[in-house]
């Protein structure tokens, strides 16, 4: 004999109230939880996806898409735009070697603000490539 979904409903309603109390004891530590991992993935990803942005500007310079070092610090700016305005970026030429050092304070780069709470460093990216001929 199969039971209608409202009366298994009812099984489970309780009228002492104890779901209640541990509800309120531990949801407010599982969202933290939730949002301190949430602001750590963001984090991990906004710095894959500057490093990425190093890495392909530093190959335009090379291959000669970008004609200079200005040219390519401006380039990497306005690819990081939509994660932060608050990025510090340098790169030289150096024996054939372009160099580029980007830092990002880590609180442009979470969404809550929950793992910057806990540690306020900049983010520093390197990238490093040869130029080709």
């Amino acid at each position: 004999m199969s039971r209608s979904p409202i009366s298994s409903i009812r099984r489970f309603r309780g009228e002492d109230g104890s779901v209640t109390v541990e509800s309120v004891l531990w949801l407010p530590a599982f969202l933290f939880i939730f949002c301190l991992i949430a602001d750590a993935s963001m984090l991990f990803h906004n710095q894959a996806r500057a490093t990425r942005i190093v890495q392909d500007a530093n190959r335009f310079l090379s291959i000669g898409r970008l004609e200079n070092e200005t040219e390519t610090m401006d380039f990497i700016r306005n690819q990081l735009a939509p994660v932060t305005v608050n990025a510090a970026v340098a790169t030289r030429i150096v024996d054939d070697m372009i160099e580029t050092v980007v830092r990002i304070p880590s609180g442009d780069l979470d969404i809550i603000g929950f793992a910057t709470a806990l540690t306020s460093i900049d983010v520093e990216i390197r990238g490093f490539h040869l130029i080709e001929s």
